[in-house]
């Protein structure tokens, strides 16, 4: 366990659950505690149905941290009010040792990164590259009224026919990510792919036959 704390990961997360509840805050019936590093909600008791007051965020690995940020309370540069916590105490700058540390970390978790986008774009190239050709009664062309097919493909993933859709750089014109779309009973699913942004996918002349994504989404080819 990497740690640099007396404490059990499990005595971390009841620290950090009655550090919440100091502040009049709890997680929401039904979730978990997240526990790395992603911005998790938290409700305060006044709160209604589906709302949340604050946001946290908890690290427990390497050098245990947390803090809470209080959505309807400001400091004094108009941002959410935040609440640091640490093991035992209250919140103290990390040491240059420790910095390091943190320093390292990022840029390994960075090059991990880059090796699994390699990885997923080198797969959803390969399953565009050995997919056929988009029949004309694409389910989604034909709703949206799109007469041509060229360049889309269609494979079946999970017993599903998906739509393909290739997207390349604005700019240098590579390969940059592919994008899914299938009918689930009566509605159409996308599935976005990562790292769309600058990306286009042009089909026809039509100004209305250009797919231009404009945001990307969580799952990844």
């Amino acid at each position: 366990m990497d740690m640099i704390t007396d404490f059990s990961r499990t005595d971390l997360e009841k620290q950090f659950i009655d550090f919440l509840a100091e502040h009049g805050a709890s997680i929401p019936r039904g979730q978990s505690l997240k526990i790395d590093g992603r911005i998790g909600r938290a409700r305060r008791d006044t709160d209604g149905a589906g709302e949340t007051s604050f946001g946290y965020y908890l690290h427990l690995d390497g050098r245990p941290n947390g803090g809470i940020m209080d959505w309807h309370d400001t400091d004094v540069n108009g941002k959410p009010r935040l609440y640091k916590w640490l093991p035992g105490g209250e919140w103290a700058p990390p040491t240059p040792a420790e910095k390091e540390h943190k320093d390292r970390e990022r840029e390994y978790l960075e090059k991990l990164r880059t090796a699994e986008r390699a990885e997923h774009l080198e797969r959803a190239r390969a399953l565009y590259d050995g997919a056929p050709t988009a029949t004309a009664d694409n389910p989604y062309l034909s709703a949206k009224g799109v007469s041509t097919s060229n360049g889309l493909r269609e494979a079946v993933i999970e017993g599903k026919t998906n739509l393909l859709i290739p997207l390349y750089n604005v700019q240098s014109g590579e390969f940059q990510a592919l994008h899914k779309i299938y009918l689930d009973k009566d509605k159409f699913r996308k599935r976005f792919a990562a790292g769309t942004s600058g990306g286009v996918f042009t089909l026809g002349i039509s100004r209305r036959q250009i797919l231009i994504p404009k945001f990307s989404g969580e799952n990844q080819t």
